[in-house]
């Protein structure tokens, strides 16, 4: 009866044992399914960030491509200007009559002829105070003289009277975020931009004025015109 009862002990001892072990196991698991748990969390939301810089950067990709085809659109067309002031010059040039220098007829001199030349001192005329109206400088500071309107449309963006350059002081919108999504291009070729762009920042106001001097097709820009965000 004794040995019924210790060996019904040891069987209780035994399966005591085990229950603890799996509890003990159970317990250092739980850990391991936090950990788990945090590590999937983790990539779901490093693969969002990732979708959503994907996002940003084909939308980037679209807009400097719809630029890139706006500004060849622009130099094909300066392209065809150059090449009409090349043929108009070739042409002028083959109108031109040679003499050559036997036709001339070689005479005595003759008595010495007293010419009396007056003074006359001519006052030029003061320009006009004509307004021409750009969309964009061809060139880094070189806006095409031949460029300019004489009435402002939805894409000016600057006014040159005279030898002051100014930012056109109503600007069209779309022409204004055209302007903002292309700095390099349309706002820093004749503009000093003399502030950061903000986040609540929309448009570019002038702050002071440009100068420019006209040189054979162009005009040239000897200031840049101050700008800001705001």
């Amino acid at each position: 009866m004794l040995f019924i009862q210790e060996k019904l002990l040891g069987e209780d001892s035994v399966t005591n044992q085990l229950f603890d072990f799996s509890i003990l196991k159970s317990v250092g698991l739980v850990p391991s399914i936090i950990v788990l748990i945090i590590m999937v969390y983790l990539l779901i939301k490093f693969l969002r960030i990732v979708f959503k810089q994907k996002q940003k950067l084909e939308k980037l990709k679209c807009e400097l491509e719809k630029v890139k085809s706006e500004n060849q659109r622009e130099l094909n067309l300066v392209n065809k200007k150059i090449n009409d002031l090349i043929n108009k010059n070739q042409n002028q040039n083959s109108n031109v009559v040679k003499i050559p220098p036997h036709s001339f007829v070689k005479e005595e001199p003759s008595e010495p002829i007293t010419l009396e030349i007056k003074k006359e001192v001519i006052q030029p005329e003061p320009e006009q105070n004509v307004k021409y109206y750009f969309s964009t400088p061809y060139l880094d500071n070189k806006f095409l003289i031949t460029d300019g309107k004489t009435a402002p449309n939805e894409k000016t963006i600057y006014c040159i009277s005279n030898d002051t350059l100014m930012l056109y002081d109503n600007i069209n919108s779309e022409a204004m975020n055209s302007a903002i999504n292309s700095m390099d291009l349309v706002i820093k070729t004749a503009c000093q931009v003399i502030n950061s762009k903000e986040p609540n920042h929309s448009e570019i106001r002038m702050v002071q004025a440009g100068k420019v001097i006209k040189e054979a097709e162009d005009y040239t820009v000897l200031e840049k015109v101050k700008v800001k965000f705001q």
